[in-house]
C-alpha cells in the first residue's frame, strides 16, 4: 500500500497528461481509474498549488512582486501567465530580467 505521499504524486503525474491537454476520460481510461475520481484529484492539487502560493510572501524586485514558497529547493520558477521557467538558484538575474521583458512584451 502506497503512503499519502506516494498517492499524491502518482496523481499528481495523472493529472499532469490532463493539464498538458489530454480529456479526463481518455486519461482515466489508460490508467483504469474512474474520470470522477480524476477530476477530484485534479481540483485537489490546483487547489493546494493555490492556498501555498497565496500564503507565500511577496518580495518587491523592482520589476515585479516573486512569492517565494517556503518549500522552495535550489531553483526559482517564475510564472508570466501561462508561461513558466525554472531556473538554478545561482542564474544571473540580469539573464532572467532579459527574459521577463521578452515575455511581457508578448
Amino acid at each position: 500500500m502506497r503512503n499519502a505521499k506516494q498517492a499524491k504524486d502518482v496523481w499528481a503525474k495523472i493529472v499532469a497528461e490532463v493539464d498538458a491537454g489530454e480529456s479526463p476520460g481518455a486519461v482515466a481510461t489508460r490508467h483504469g481509474v474512474r474520470e470522477g475520481t480524476l477530476r477530484w484529484w485534479r481540483s485537489r492539487l490546483k487547489n493546494r498549488a493555490n492556498s501555498h502560493r497565496q500564503e507565500a510572501p511577496a518580495v518587491r524586485t523592482g520589476l515585479l512582486p516573486i512569492f517565494v514558497d517556503p518549500r522552495a529547493s535550489g531553483e526559482v520558477e517564475v510564472v508570466v501567465g501561462d508561461c513558466r521557467a525554472t531556473f538554478p538558484m545561482d542564474t544571473p538575474i540580469a539573464y532572467v530580467k532579459q527574459l521577463l521583458a521578452v515575455l511581457r512584451s508578448c
